[in-house]
């Protein structure tokens, strides 16, 4: 059990939904689990790799409210997903992540990383 007595997998996560001047910005707020949040990252991590030949393996989603992180595996069909492939696939899903407002920046840390040698 996490602080407060909630457990991190059925912790919530709050996502705005966006804000208007003059409105408060808590109006806005919709609270999701972590599976949620994992779903969400996923299809996110699946669109920053449209058109390339990566392939998101797996979306690990782990932590609290405030101090989340996110592991990708990603690959490709026959191996050999590069270093830099992984840094691009990072830059694309940390600012996705930002610009649908999923997370606050600051809040997460993101690794990206290959599933290695067979």
């Amino acid at each position: 059990m996490a602080e407060g007595g909630v457990s991190p997998a059925s912790a919530g996560f709050c996502e705005h939904a966006g804000e208007t001047r003059g409105q408060d910005p808590m109006i806005n707020i919709k609270i999701m689990t972590i599976e949620d949040l994992k779903q969400k990252i996923e299809a996110l991590a699946k669109k920053a790799v449209e058109g390339t030949e990566v392939n998101v393996i797996e979306c690990k989603v782990t932590g609290r409210t405030n101090d989340v992180t996110i592991q990708i595996t990603a690959d490709k069909p026959f191996g050999g997903i590069t270093i830099g492939e992984c840094v691009i696939l990072n830059k694309a899903l940390g600012a996705a992540i930002g610009q649908e407002g999923v997370l606050a920046p600051g809040t997460f840390s993101l690794e990206v990383s290959s599933p290695g040698i067979d």
